[in-house]
């Protein structure tokens, strides 16, 4: 299991990180604003997709004082094809769902460890400039 904090949702290469050192799951709370619900709704579905993981997204929902953010809610777990399992709305809830970390493969009927396939050797010298 892995755990990343909001803004890394951003970023693919923390999850694949993750995914080579071993987590067929992540968890990350994120305080994605209203005015970003598409970053909620779209970016740990991508995530989970693309690293062939489970993906717990769990953001923050709602206003804490007048004047400031609302955050949009939208928290969901996904699959390793990105199936979207559970979602909450806007609203505050409880959310629960499962996950088979040792048997996802079969699961999802995945062919092919895409993972296994990246060949950073080919672009390891654009990586530090």
């Amino acid at each position: 299991m892995g755990i990343l904090i909001c803004f890394d949702i951003r970023f693919p290469e923390a999850f694949r990180i993750m995914k080579r050192m071993g987590a067929q799951f992540v968890a990350i709370p994120t305080a994605i604003e209203s005015d970003c619900i598409l970053s909620a709704d779209c970016l740990p579905q991508a995530r989970a997709y693309e690293q062939q993981m489970y993906v717990a997204c769990i953001n923050h929902c709602g206003q804490e004082k007048p004047n400031c953010s609302i955050f949009c809610g939208h928290s969901g777990l996904y699959d390793p094809l990105g199936v979207q399992k559970v979602k909450a709305g806007e609203e505050e809830c409880l959310l629960t769902g499962n996950i088979n970390p040792s048997g996802y493969a079969k699961e999802t009927n995945l062919k092919l460890d895409i993972c296994e396939e990246i060949r950073p050797d080919i672009y390891k010298n654009y990586i530090d400039k």
